[in-house]
């Protein structure tokens, strides 16, 4: 390595050759892919299964792991990444033979013409917006990014560096007695005395004295390498359980048929018509005025049982059946209500149509049936 006795700074030339800043990219790569994935991938998968008409597949049934998950992960990936590029940048080394001094940027202080335009429009801006919350931290975070990025700058400027590195501008640390006990293409590993040890990542000026110019490769076609990879693997993913659901769909259309066609027999009875949503949702409608439908929507999972009732009846003097009806759509519920408690709940319905009104709920696991009158029927929800 050259420059010894000279102050070390970052150098994107250097970088470029010796791609020591690979694992800090992998930041940028995740904010891309969490727009490549959490939407190009997500949306397109669920464009297919609603064009193919799949009725279940990983992704769709999980959409905390299929969607929030992928998100979480790259967001994480991001600040991780950034917070280790930017202070990567931040640095300066001095290398000597019995120590090295690490220097980390801290001002500007004694720079003139330092606060740029932008800075001081920002806190302007946070001035007059000091009781929105939002705004004011917004612009704060805005500017101190502002001020990283100065920062780095004048790191990167060699005549900046010789002139304050060794002033209060930069925050140092010493290494006594360094020792190189590894070199790989992206950093040196040093010891030093106390048992301490140093990595100094190869983005400073004369660290590429070793590496190959031929793989010579700037950092956005990194980055943009990478992020197609990523983008890559989660479309195959999506591609394979897309695959998967379509092999399994003819079972799963029959199981969730066979349960179908039982409640549309028995609903059809007392006046029900039957719509479909999709393979997995049906909605049962039966006009019960010009200004009254009542109708029960049923959600079914994989295995053909019911996963989910939602139900808005009504009922007057002319409903017929009512009891045998009621009892039918309450009984496809889910939650576990006994006998006794739905036969009481339809006495309840009967009474508030013979005009006795009498509200009442059932309720089990967080879920409720409530009755009411609407214009002068008995209303049941769900």
């Amino acid at each position: 390595m050259k420059e010894e006795n000279k102050v070390l700074i970052p150098s994107f030339e250097v970088e470029s050759r010796t791609q020591g800043l690979n694992r800090s990219l992998w930041g940028f790569v995740g904010v891309i892919s969490m727009f490549t994935v959490g939407l190009g991938v997500y949306v397109s998968h669920e464009m297919f299964v609603s064009i193919l008409n799949i009725t279940s597949t990983f992704i769709s049934d999980h959409v905390i792991l299929g969607l929030l998950g992928p998100i979480i992960f790259f967001a994480l990936m991001f600040g991780i990444g950034m917070s280790d590029f930017l202070n990567q940048l931040l640095h300066s080394y001095e290398i000597n033979r019995d120590k090295i001094v690490k220097g980390r940027i801290i001002s500007m202080a004694k720079v003139k013409g330092s606060t740029v335009a932008l800075e001081a429009a920002l806190t302007a801006y946070m001035g007059a917006n000091i009781g929105n919350s939002a705004a004011f931290n917004a612009a704060y975070g805005a500017k101190q990014m502002v001020g990283i990025f100065q920062l780095i700058a004048h790191n990167m400027d060699r005549s900046f560096v010789d002139e304050f590195f060794h002033t209060e501008l930069y925050k140092k640390k010493e290494y006594l007695n360094p020792q190189l006990i590894k070199e790989t293409q992206h950093y040196y590993l040093y010891a030093c005395d106390n048992k301490k040890k140093l990595k100094i990542y190869k983005i400073y000026t004369g660290m590429d004295s070793t590496s190959d110019s031929k793989k010579q490769s700037s950092l956005i076609k990194r980055v943009l390498t990478k992020s197609l990879l990523v983008l890559l693997v989660f479309a195959l993913l999506s591609t394979a359980d897309l695959a998967i659901g379509a092999g399994n769909n003819k079972e799963n259309i029959e199981n969730i048929q066979q349960t179908f066609s039982e409640i549309e027999r028995n609903l059809s009875e007392f006046g029900y018509t039957a719509k479909k949503i999709n393979e997995k949702n049906y909605r049962f409608e039966k006009v019960v005025s010009s200004d009254r439908t009542s109708y029960v929507r049923y959600s079914f999972n994989i295995d053909g049982q019911i996963d989910d009732v939602e139900f808005d009846v009504y009922y007057n003097a002319n409903s017929t059946d009512m009891p045998s009806e009621l009892g039918y759509i309450i009984g496809s519920v889910t939650d576990d209500f006994s006998d006794a408690e739905i036969l009481s709940f339809i006495e309840n319905v009967q009474s508030t149509i013979d005009g006795e009104y009498a509200y009442d709920s059932l309720e089990s696991g967080g879920s409720k049936i409530i009755l009411e009158t609407s214009g002068g029927y008995a209303h049941i929800h769900h």
